[in-house]
């Protein structure tokens, strides 16, 4: 059975990484993506980061990973 992790630092620096296993979320995504596959590979091969206000895309469909850094500048 195929799994999807993402691997975060722990507090024990003897064994620091701890994987989370995040595949039903992941699969939660499978039709977004599948609908903005496209979209999302010209995005990636931009060369710059967008530079736009913070809006209604930092949370639609998901909350960005960044949601906290940008909103942070905001205030």
């Amino acid at each position: 059975m195929n799994k999807i992790n993402i691997v975060l630092h722990g507090a024990d620096e003897q064994n620091p990484f701890v994987p989370v296993d995040v595949t039903e979320r992941a699969k939660g995504y499978y039709n977004w993506i599948n609908e903005h596959i496209w979209e999302l590979n010209r995005m990636q091969k931009e060369p710059t980061e967008p530079h736009i206000a913070t809006g209604e895309q930092c949370l639609n469909p998901y909350e960005c990973w960044y949601y906290q850094y940008c909103h942070s500048k905001c205030e």
